[in-house]
């Protein structure tokens, strides 16, 4: 019995494991992109053009 639950445990332990990586990860991206929005919003506001209209970002 106690190495059934040893065994599941250990399951339990790799399945969390894989997930923070995932999570980690996934906020990487996040940041990444938030960034290249922040640029993509400062040379829109910065933009002389009369031709190209700023879409403003909604979140």
């Amino acid at each position: 019995m106690a190495e059934v639950l040893d065994q599941r445990l250990g399951e339990v332990v790799k399945a969390l494991e894989k997930n923070m990586a995932t999570m980690s990860s996934f906020s990487k991206d996040i940041h990444d992109l938030k960034g290249v929005l922040e640029e993509s919003s400062e040379t829109l506001d910065s933009n002389d053009d009369p031709g190209l209209l700023p879409i403003p970002l909604q979140m």
